[in-house]
């Protein structure tokens, strides 16, 4: 919004200085972007003192002057008529730049030299006079800029003003602003009508049909008028507030629209067909064309301005080309409106079609305003163009628009603000925004908020009323709130989770983090089944792009993503995981169902490439590995990864379920060799997935430590034959299920398939560690237990010794 300064003090009487001005308004909430000094160009335009006048020796019309500026005397060829001996004149000196764009330099007139220019008021754009040049008021120092002299020094304040306060998008919101703050009276214009015309009831009328989107519509008629240019003062103001001018009468309603906020529109009554308007919704297929000469596709939810047999306007953004004003105009019809903020707001982003009007009428006008706004237009272009105003005015109001009451406390305001308000303060303050208050007894209050004022709905914008105008947001003081300072115990799954990461980190792996938007085809790519609960995708409903339109139900196939992207540049040696929720959706459209998970990924070599090693690609035993280290570290107990798995995505016989505490928490394993294909990957990748939520289930609460052991170990060799099917692992739950407390460790050393072992055997060798904390064992009674291992693993897994 570009405010100048010389039109708001129109409204309001400003005793501060122009940054002082500034601040104020910044610190009340409406930021000043900019303060620019409007005429700085004019600082060389001085006052100087005619100290000679005689007539030019080759030309009748122009005069030889000498002026003195008080520190040269120059010479001046002048041709106004007006000039004399002893006159106080506008100098222009040389390097001037003057409004209309002439840069004054010397030059030789007629032969004789002249060093500046004497100006008119026209000249320097202070007034419309150009007969002669203006003759400045005696006691004027020379050599001072003349617009300072003159007291007319201007500035333009470019203030950005936040969506919820349209009333400042007008110089009276502002100079109400203004006057709060200075604690000046505001000054509205004095509406004087002089309706010389005709009854306007029996020349046109209004009628609206859809009243939701246009609850209130006045129109007055001026007769009469005669089209030309506005009067300098106008065009100036206009064109300082960033306003192109027209004519005299287009002109008007752009100015009251600056001045009051309300967007007008004035018809060129004869080309109205039938003589009266129209407000209707506008139907399916119709095209209009605006007044920038486009036509324009309407849709069925837009509102159009028509006359008796044809649109001519579109509601609150643009007028239509055939009822535009021309310089033949005699009669014009002015429209002031109320119309639905929303229903303009989708009518302008459709059509890709912003204007001042629109701007306004989008964020809402004042409904009751309007109508002072179309009586000043009707009493201005009168005044500019010789009409005739008709008496009275057209007002449908169908649906008016109210504002609730709104109730406050004040000893509540004062707490929530923590400023100390006295009553007479508190009303004083929201009086000189011309917000009514009523006290109800015991600090309470009721506030009628104005019809300008439709940000106000409940009290806490009362409180924000009072503590801008209570000078200013930077006087608010600076408090610390009251507060315990608590130390409270972090949530268990915070613990874990973060633990969870560092653990993963400890053994080599890298975290990533995804959105938690994908998109469906990268699910389809793992190769499930039709009826995989992963394909109950959450959609979203205005999702950036198809790649994040559905809420992920798997880690997995951004893994794959991550490990795809980081092969495109050359870094192929990756151990990866992820932690975060999935979503699943619920039949009964109730909330998804949300599940944790942790999942990774290794692919690549197991180390870096080295002269001194041979450096081999990971495989299913470097992850299950990583998997025993990550539930050491975590405290989880036996992990038993024994069990085959079934999974789309993962190659048969190379995937096993993860157990702990004997229920099942997640799946690992390498691969399926098209799920790598169409993920582009270049080598194997081996894959985990846990649900986290039930791992914590399984989780330690605290580590227990025990002293290094004292007395020495004694090592056993167990080698096996057994059935193909059988397990390791389960043979070494089976000794682990005998609770000998001095057994402290079983390995598996030695996987062994060929000769000696009959068909569908294969032979296990395990090493057995015996060892007791309070004493050294004795070979006698290691070989007895050492006999019920044997014993036991025979009899439940049908194993043999070798």
């Amino acid at each position: 919004m570009k405010v100048p300064l010389s039109w708001l003090r129109d409204y309001v009487d400003i005793n501060v200085s122009p940054q002082y001005l500034a601040d104020s308004l910044t610190m009340a909430g409406l930021e000043v972007e900019e303060v620019i000094r409007l005429d700085k160009n004019l600082d060389t335009v001085v006052v100087g003192l005619v100290t000679s006048c005689r007539r030019h020796p080759q030309a009748d019309k122009l005069s030889l002057l000498t002026v003195d500026t008080g520190k040269d005397i120059l010479p001046i060829v002048c041709g106004a008529p007006n000039v004399a001996e002893g006159q106080l004149v506008a100098l222009a000196l040389e390097g001037t730049l003057m409004p209309g764009g002439q840069a004054i330099t010397a030059a030789i007139i007629r032969g004789q030299e002249s060093r500046g220019m004497v100006c008119s008021e026209a000249e320097l754009n202070i007034g419309d006079d150009h007969s002669g040049i203006m003759i400045l008021p005696t006691g004027l120092t020379l050599g001072t800029p003349v617009i300072e002299a003159l007291g007319r020094t201007d500035y333009l304040y470019e203030i950005g003003i936040t969506p919820n306060r349209a009333d400042c998008l007008s110089l009276i919101g502002v100079a109400r602003e203004a006057a709060a703050i200075l604690g000046q009276k505001l000054r509205y214009p004095e509406l004087i009508l002089d309706e010389t015309g005709p009854d306007i009831a029996g020349l046109t009328s209004v009628t609206i049909l859809d009243d939701v989107k246009c609850p209130r519509y006045a129109a007055r008629l001026v007769q009469g008028v005669t089209i030309g240019p506005s009067p300098a003062w106008m065009r100036r103001r206009l064109e300082s507030a960033g306003v192109r001018a027209i004519n005299n009468v287009v002109d008007v309603t752009n100015y009251v629209m600056m001045e009051y906020g309300q967007p007008l529109h004035a018809f060129d009554y004869h080309r109205l067909e039938e003589g009266h308007i129209v407000v209707r919704a506008a139907g399916s297929g119709e095209t209009f064309t605006t007044l920038d000469g486009t036509a324009r596709p309407m849709q069925e939810e837009m509102l159009f301005i028509c006359d008796g047999r044809k649109p001519v306007a579109l509601a609150g953004i643009m007028g239509g080309l055939n009822s535009e004003i021309k310089d033949d105009t005699s009669d014009v019809l002015i429209e002031s409106a109320y119309f639905n903020p929303s229903n303009i707001r989708q009518t302008s982003k459709k059509l890709g079609l912003s204007t001042e009007a629109s701007f306004r009428f989008e964020r809402g006008v004042d409904p009751v305003g309007l109508i002072s706004a179309l009586d000043r237009s009707a009493q201005l272009i009168a005044r500019l163009s010789g009409g005739r105003i008709c008496r009275d005015r057209c007002d449908c109001y169908p649906r008016p628009v109210t504002r609730p009451s709104i109730r406050f406390e004040l000893p509540l305001a004062q707490r929530f603000l923590g400023l100390e308000i006295s009553p007479d303060t508190a009303v004083t303050m929201l009086n000189s925004i011309e917000i009514p208050v009523t006290g109800e007894g015991n600090g309470a209050y009721t506030v009628s908020p104005p019809p300008f004022r439709g940000d106000l709905s409940i009290p806490e914008d009362i409180y924000e009323e009072l503590v801008r105008l209570n000078n200013g947001f930077n006087r608010v003081p600076t408090t610390s709130p009251l507060s315990r300072a608590v130390s409270r115990k972090p949530m268990p799954h915070l613990v874990m989770a973060a633990r969870a990461k560092d653990v993963l980190a400890g053994i080599g792996f890298t975290e990533v983090i995804n959105y938690s938007f994908i998109s469906p085809n990268l699910v389809g790519a793992l190769d499930l089944d039709s009826q995989d609960e992963r394909f109950k995708f959450v959609k979203v409903l205005n999702p950036l792009s198809e790649d994040q339109s559905v809420m992920r139900t798997s880690l997995l196939p951004m893994l794959l993503v991550n490990a795809r992207q980081n092969g495109y540049h050359r870094n192929h040696d990756l151990a990866l995981f992820e932690t975060g929720k999935v979503f699943y959706r619920r039949e009964d459209n109730a909330l998804p169902r949300e599940v944790t998970m942790l999942s990774g990924l290794i692919t690549g070599r197991r180390a870096e490439e080295a002269w001194y090693a041979d450096v081999s690609p990971v495989d299913l035993y470097d992850l299950k590995g990583a998997l025993e280290a990550f539930c050491d570290g975590m405290n989880l107990g036996q992990v038993d990864i024994s069990q085959p798995a079934q999974a789309a995505f993962l190659q048969p016989g190379e995937a096993a379920e993860i157990r702990l505490q004997d229920q099942p928490v997640g799946i690992m394993g390498r691969l399926a060799g098209p799920v790598t294909a169409a993920f582009d990957l270049r080598a194997p990748a081996y894959i985990f997935d846990l649900d986290f939520d039930r791992l914590l289930t399984c989780a330690g609460q605290a580590f227990t430590y025990r002293s290094l052991p004292r007395y020495p170990g004694v090592v056993r060799d167990l080698a096996l034959a057994v059935a193909e099917q059988v397990a390791a692992g389960q043979i070494i739950q089976i000794i682990r299920g005998l609770n000998i407390d001095i057994i402290e460790d079983i390995i598996l050393f030695d996987l062994y398939r060929g000769k000696h072992l009959a068909e569908g055997e294969k032979g296990l060798g395990f090493r057995i560690v015996y060892r007791s904390v309070e004493r050294t064992l004795e070979d006698a009674e290691v070989n007895s237990l050492h006999e019920q291992v044997i014993a036991a693993v025979s009899a439940q897994a049908g194993a043999r010794p070798r």
